[in-house]
């Protein structure tokens, strides 16, 4: 029986639970959080860290074990990759007991760094340049947006990115391997994706058990798709459309149980 000390995650929105963490949607779900209105204070990542119904700390807290959960909405993979990189150097006394789940995020995207901002920013390029938390002024966004337009438009191809994420990639579960850490891995990567750019390297590294199954589904987001009562369009349809691909309150808690499921069969008993 394997025993951890500790659960350390990483990934984009579908592990942070946007948007079940904005306080936007605080009136509609309130009734799940047992929390009164004016308990509520602060930003996003204030109210996120009262409610905790990510799927994450629903893990954590059916394994009984601390949480460390660094994932952010339009997270890309390299961001989760650099910062589980940054966690392990800091915290190598703590490697041997702590289960790393990390996510795989969909579509192209990336991690900028800004002379201007003189930090790191996220960039989702699905169907536009959006650059995610670069900066909440208005006019200044609108202007990295515009050099961003420019930069990925001569600089670079979506090849050439999937190249460097594979490099990424391959050199962090490599570390993990040779550190031997326990790791595991939720594809939230469009099936095109899962099927065949991250399935390469699964299979370079010998990790395909590493994999959390989805019961034939090759990603977790096609995984709950099929329910509507897990995604958050059922929920908030009025704000975000009943398309909407992020998991809802009843979704966290279904890949919750799902990844607990699928520990025991691969530990026996955690």
């Amino acid at each position: 029986m394997k025993k951890f000390k500790r659960l350390y995650t990483n990934g984009s929105s579908i592990t942070h639970g946007w948007p079940l963490c904005h306080s936007r949607y605080f009136e509609h779900y309130g009734k799940y959080y047992n929390i009164e209105p004016w308990e509520v204070i602060g930003d996003e990542e204030s109210l996120d860290s009262r409610i905790s119904i990510n799927w994450p700390n629903r893990l954590a807290n059916i394994l009984g074990i601390e949480l460390v959960d660094e994932s952010r909405g339009g997270g890309s993979t390299m961001r989760a990759l650099r910062m589980t990189m940054e966690y392990i150097n800091s915290n190598l006394d703590k490697i041997d007991d702590t289960l790393f789940i990390i996510e795989t995020t969909s579509g192209f995207r990336d991690e900028i760094y800004s002379n201007r901002l003189d930090r790191l920013f996220n960039v989702v390029t699905s169907n536009c340049i959006n650059p995610i938390d670069c900066t909440d002024d208005i006019n200044d966004r609108a202007k990295i947006k515009e050099e961003l337009e420019s930069y990925f438009k001569w600089f670079v191809n979506e090849h050439h990115h999937a190249n460097k994420e594979a490099t990424h990639f391959l050199g962090i579960f490599s570390l993990l391997k040779q550190l031997g850490c326990e790791f595991f891995i939720v594809n939230q990567a469009v099936k095109e994706h899962s099927e065949t750019y991250y399935k390469n390297i699964y299979n370079r590294l010998n990790i395909e058990d590493r994999v959390i199954d989805w019961e034939g589904n090759s990603c977790v987001v096609q995984w709950y798709w099929q329910e509507k009562e897990y995604h958050i369009g059922k929920d908030l349809e009025k704000y975000v459309g009943d398309t909407d691909y992020h998991p809802g309150y009843f979704g966290h808690i279904k890949i919750a149980e799902h990844i607990h499921k699928e520990l025991k069969k691969y530990y026996g008993q955690i």
